[in-house]
């Protein structure tokens, strides 16, 4: 990754895992491998790649995939998630996936979006300025 210089120790870990991760996704319909990794607070590192099904409603989100390996091993608190994909642009999640990675780390969350060449950062604050919360 190019711009690895501007990305501490932990960022970097984060991208190789987001990447390694999305090897493994399942894209017979679309071919857009994305995988996810979610740094918590108590510093575990949860993945997660996309599962694409016939009918694409069923499909799992790369992000939400890492979020439930997360919730499952009892972690509550994300405090940054690097997103990987093969797209000419780093790509942000979407709107469905913001909404739950601000709903578990509110404006505080940082993502990172990245693909082989880049990495652009952002808040969550940032992404959902006025994100929904009861």
């Amino acid at each position: 990754m190019k711009d690895t210089e501007k990305n501490n120790e932990k960022d970097v870990k984060l991208i190789e895992k987001a990447k390694s991760i999305s090897r493994n996704a399942r894209v017979h319909l679309s071919g857009f491998h994305v995988g996810a990794a979610i740094l918590s607070e108590n510093g575990n590192i949860y993945v997660g790649c996309n599962v694409e099904f016939d009918n694409y409603s069923n499909t799992i989100h790369a992000e939400e995939a890492a979020i439930s390996a997360m919730v499952s091993a009892g972690d509550l608190k994300p405090i940054k998630i690097a997103v990987f994909t093969n797209a000419d642009e780093p790509c942000f999640p979407c709107g469905m996936c913001r909404q739950s990675l601000f709903e578990l780390g509110r404006e505080d969350l940082e993502v990172i979006a990245c693909n082989n060449q880049n990495a652009k950062k952002a808040s969550m604050g940032d992404l959902m300025p006025h994100g929904f919360h009861l």
